[in-house]
């Protein structure tokens, strides 16, 4: 399991974690690959923040599991919003299978050459082309 965000429609005008400095790469996952059913999903606008709220035996702590929210309902969240989304979080069983592009928000070179990299490094380990 991952925690990843459910993009709008199109993937535009959503607010991504972070600043873009400290997190100017990522993962894009196939939704239709991966197995939602049992994946934990928090409305957007949320700080679910798992790394610090799942305890050690994965259980939910600190009233995340009072916020959840249904994937299916998230997904409606999303295509009513037009102009500007927040994060959201959901927290997934993603499978190598289930990638299917890396990105960079920005167009530093050492982010691009990074990123690039990254791509080099999936392509030796897995076969898969990104």
């Amino acid at each position: 399991r991952t925690s990843t965000s459910l993009l709008p429609p199109n993937g535009m005008h959503m607010r991504m974690y972070g600043s873009e400095r400290s997190y100017f790469s990522g993962v894009v996952w196939d939704r239709n690959v991966i197995d939602l059913t049992d994946a934990w999903a928090w409305p957007a606008g949320y700080y679910a923040k798992t790394e610090f709220n799942i305890d050690s035996y994965g259980n939910l702590k600190n009233g995340r599991k009072e916020a959840l929210v249904t994937v299916e309902n998230l997904i409606e969240t999303n295509a009513a919003m037009m102009d500007f989304h927040a994060f959201n979080e959901v927290y997934a069983p993603v499978t190598l299978d289930s990638v299917v592009a890396l990105f960079c928000r920005d167009r530093q070179y050492n982010h691009l050459l990074h990123v690039l990299g990254m791509r080099t490094h999936w392509k030796a380990l897995t076969g898969k082309r990104l």
